[in-house]
């Protein structure tokens, strides 16, 4: 089950920003969070120090 959301693009921007941010912390491959969103979440250290990253910075509405 998922869920499309409707994104204004000041919401875009951020998130944008935030996700680049946490790779950047966290060193994660991105084809590691292409295979999360995909719904395959691997036992990698640095992709659960991403997700932490992005929870941590996230907080709608703003």
């Amino acid at each position: 089950m998922y869920a499309a959301l409707t994104l204004t693009s000041e919401q875009r921007t951020r998130i944008d920003a935030i996700h680049t941010e946490c790779v950047g912390q966290t060193g994660v491959d991105p084809e590691v969070i292409k295979k999360g969103r995909l719904g395959e979440f691997p036992d990698d250290l640095k992709f659960k120090e991403f997700l932490l990253c992005v929870t941590k910075k996230e907080s709608f509405p703003k």
